[in-house]
């Protein structure tokens, strides 16, 4: 693996679904985002719905570390698209 290169294993255009821990104990519970690979140089977009006192919002962040995410458990691969704008509409429009 070249050092430009983000991790082989993912692959380009992927959509994957990610699953978290909450703490460092399984009995908090567990949170999911999913997260859209676009290529091993610029690496993806991690997406997700978060909650506080206010209520639900969407969240979208750039990464490069997908791998190192802390108190990931892993990911699923779910789909594939080289249009990231499906994806951010179909978040878009969870209530």
């Amino acid at each position: 693996m070249s050092p430009e290169t983000i991790d082989a294993r993912l692959i380009d255009g992927v959509r994957y679904l990610m699953l978290f821990i909450r703490s460092d104990t399984i009995d908090s519970g567990l949170h999911w985002a999913t997260y859209h690979h676009l290529d091993q140089a610029q690496g993806g977009v991690k997406r997700h719905i978060k909650g506080n006192e206010n209520g639900w919002f969407y969240e979208a962040t750039e990464t490069r570390n997908v791998l190192r995410e802390f108190l990931l458990l892993g990911l699923m691969r779910i789909g594939h698209t080289t249009d990231g704008s499906a994806i951010e509409n179909a978040m878009h429009s969870v209530p």
